[in-house]
């Protein structure tokens, strides 16, 4: 490749400052992702403290708890679940139910947002609130 370069009236001066050019190109994209995949580890490991106070709660049936208050906002809006009323698909373990949404409605940090799932479960063997993919 050179020669073709040197052959075709470049000198050779030329090639290497295009060459040292395309590598600064290079080495700045590498930064760049680096940085990125740094800020994104970064996020996860700030958030985990939160994400785990959130598990707790929800193996507890209780969010927020007295602990995880602070990571609610003061008000919220929501949307409530409600059961249509058929019958239910029993799968061994699982069970299958069908839900329709309310309209929006603004409610406290102190409203149970999260009664009607506690109230369906007595129990959760395993609870993880968790990073899926650190893109942000």
């Amino acid at each position: 490749m050179l020669l073709n370069f040197l052959g075709s009236g470049c000198s050779e001066k030329a090639v290497n400052e295009s060459n040292e050019a395309a590598l600064a190109v290079l080495v700045e994209e590498d930064r760049t992702t680096i940085r990125r995949l740094v800020d994104e580890e970064e996020t996860i490991i700030a958030l985990q403290p939160a994400l785990n106070q959130l598990s707790t709660g929800m193996l507890d049936l209780a969010l927020p708890t007295p602990w995880s208050r602070s990571l609610f906002a003061e008000k919220v809006r929501t949307k409530e679940l409600h059961r249509i009323t058929e019958p239910k698909t029993d799968h061994g373990p699982v069970i299958s139910r069908r839900f329709t949404l309310t309209p929006s409605k603004t409610v406290s940090r102190s409203t149970p947002l999260w009664s009607p799932l506690f109230d369906e479960v007595t129990f959760f063997k395993h609870a993880s609130f968790q990073s899926i993919d650190g893109h942000h």
